[in-house]
């Protein structure tokens, strides 16, 4: 159904589509598919929501800043950058499909280093989605000692935020969250190799209080299941960690081409 009535057709009216479901397409009433366009509707209306900062907050960052502040990857703020000196810049994305990308690569020194942004209240459901490579997974710190990880806030904090981690004790990437609101970290190995140098999709998704972990679009078991009830609040943040505390060669690190978080606001 088309209309000539231009402020129906407008996106700034924050009661219209595509904000809530039109009036035509709500269970059930309209065309079909019916559940097409409810969903199909829903989705968007979750987007513009996200957009606006409504009932959903997005954070994204494609790593296609040319040139960023001092103490800075990208958008991130860089945190807790010991020993080195590391170079935190733009490279060459030399690699197909990738839409800008920065490196973070330490010199023969020991050296650690992280990035993050401001702390979000995560109570709902939420999706974070980086793509990374590791340049050397087997010169890293452990797995469970920061070697390098993409988290959904500070592993330190209790209750413990998840994330995807991997280091010089496995040449697999691993998942690791708390168990309960009080517990220290989990390991759990995924039995998905790291190939130096590769970029993987790496992300971690909540939905009704279901933890889920996928890597490259494979959804990863823990303990036979595919996810685990984690319905915790959490102070979360998009946080990056990589640390080589040991001598070793020059330009050792990870590549970043994209970190986004897409959260649900709960107020009440």
């Amino acid at each position: 159904m088309t209309t000539n009535n231009r402020a129906l057709l407008s996106v700034f009216h924050p009661q219209r589509k595509p904000f809530v479901r039109s009036h035509t397409f709500v269970d059930g009433i309209g065309p079909p598919p019916y559940t097409f366009f409810d969903e199909t509707q829903d989705h968007l209306g979750a987007l513009f929501h996200a957009l606006y900062g409504w009932q959903y907050s997005l954070d994204f960052d494609e790593c296609e800043t040319g040139a960023s502040g001092l103490g800075y990857l990208s958008n991130l703020t860089l945190f807790n950058a010991l020993g080195g000196p590391i170079s935190v810049v733009p490279a060459a994305a030399s690699v197909y499909g990738a839409h800008g990308v920065w490196s973070v690569l330490g010199s023969t020194s020991p050296w650690q280093i992280g990035a993050r942004t401001a702390d979000m209240y995560l109570r709902g459901d939420f999706l974070l989605t980086a793509k990374v490579a590791v340049v050397k997974r087997s010169t890293l710190d452990s797995n469970g000692n920061n070697g390098f990880c993409v988290a959904v806030g500070n592993r330190t904090k209790i209750p413990v935020c998840p994330g995807i981690s991997c280091g010089t004790n496995s040449p697999n990437w691993h998942v690791f969250y708390g168990p309960g609101p009080s517990d220290a970290a989990e390991y759990f190995d995924t039995g998905i190799p790291v190939i130096d140098g590769r970029f993987y999709r790496l992300q971690i998704s909540r939905m009704a209080g279901a933890l889920r972990f996928f890597i490259d679009g494979a959804e990863v078991q823990i303990n036979g299941r595919p996810g685990v009830y984690y319905p915790y609040a959490l102070i979360g943040c998009k946080f990056l960690y990589v640390s080589r505390w040991t001598v070793g060669a020059a330009n050792e690190g990870f590549l970043i081409d994209a970190i986004h978080l897409m959260a649900q606001r709960v107020t009440t």
